[in-house]
C-alpha cells in the first residue's frame, strides 16, 4: 500500500509539472514512479498509467523509440485486463497513435487503427467504429494507395447501410469521398453514379416539405 500510494503521489505530481511546462522536473517524477512500480505484478493496471505518463515525457524530448515501448506496454495490460472501454484506454490509443505518426511509421500506425476498429465493433461502439474507418481510409490516401482506400471505404459503406440512415451527414459524407476515390483511381462511370445518386437525393429531400399549420389554426384541446 505504502508503495502505491508513493507511486500515486509522483506521478499526480509530475502530470502537475508536466502541465506546468516543467519537464524535467516532471520526468524525474514519472521516473521515480517508474522505479517504484517495479515491485507491482506485471499485468497491474497502475503500471499502465506510469508507462503512459512516462511516455510523455519521453515525448517531449522526441525520444520517440521509448515512448512507443511504454505506450505498447500500456496498451497490452489494459487488453489484459478488459480495461479497452476506459477513457485512460482511449488516450493511450491516441498517444500510440501519434507516436507511429510522428516516425513515419505507417504499417504500425494502419495495423493499430485495424486492430482498434476490430475492438469498437465488437462492442458496438458505432461512433467510434466510424471514426476508425476514417482514419484507415484517409491514411491510405494520403498514402496514395488508392485501391487500398476504396475496399476499406467499401466496407465503411457497407457499415454505414447498416447502421446509418442514408440521409445521415456522415453516410452522405462517405459516399462523397468513395466517390473522389473512384475518380483518383479512373473509374470516372463509378464515381459519376454516385454524384448522379446524390443529387437526386438532394432533390427528392428538397421536395418533400414539412407542413406548417396556418396562423390562424388551433389545436384541439388534448
Amino acid at each position: 500500500m505504502i508503495t502505491e500510494n508513493l507511486i500515486d503521489s509522483y506521478v499526480s505530481q509530475g502530470a502537475a509539472a508536466f502541465q506546468q511546462g516543467q519537464f524535467q522536473a516532471a520526468g524525474r517524477l514519472f521516473l521515480a514512479a517508474y522505479q517504484k512500480s517495479r515491485a507491482l505484478n506485471k499485468s497491474d493496471p497502475k503500471l499502465a498509467v506510469v508507462y503512459a505518463n512516462l511516455s510523455l515525457f519521453y515525448y517531449q524530448q522526441k525520444r520517440y523509440r521509448k515512448a512507443e515501448g511504454l505506450l505498447e506496454q500500456a496498451l497490452a495490460i489494459l487488453t489484459e485486463n478488459g480495461l479497452l472501454h476506459s477513457d485512460f484506454a482511449e488516450k493511450v490509443r491516441v498517444q500510440i497513435a501519434n507516436i507511429y505518426l510522428v516516425q513515419n511509421k505507417h504499417t504500425q500506425l494502419l495495423k493499430h487503427y485495424k486492430t482498434s476498429l476490430s475492438y469498437f465493433l465488437s462492442v458496438s461502439r458505432l461512433a467510434d467504429s466510424s471514426a476508425a474507418y476514417n482514419r484507415i481510409i484517409d491514411l491510405y490516401v494520403a498514402l496514395d494507395r488508392m485501391k487500398d482506400a476504396e475496399l476499406w471505404c467499401r466496407q465503411a459503406l457497407a457499415f454505414d447501410s447498416e447502421y446509418l440512415a442514408k440521409s445521415d451527414p456522415i453516410a452522405k459524407k462517405r459516399l462523397m469521398k468513395m466517390a473522389w476515390i473512384y475518380t483518383r483511381l479512373g473509374k470516372t462511370d463509378d464515381a459519376c453514379r454516385i454524384y448522379q445518386h446524390s443529387v437526386n437525393q438532394e432533390k427528392e429531400t428538397a421536395f418533400i416539405r414539412p407542413v406548417v399549420a396556418h396562423s390562424s389554426y388551433h389545436s384541439p384541446a388534448v
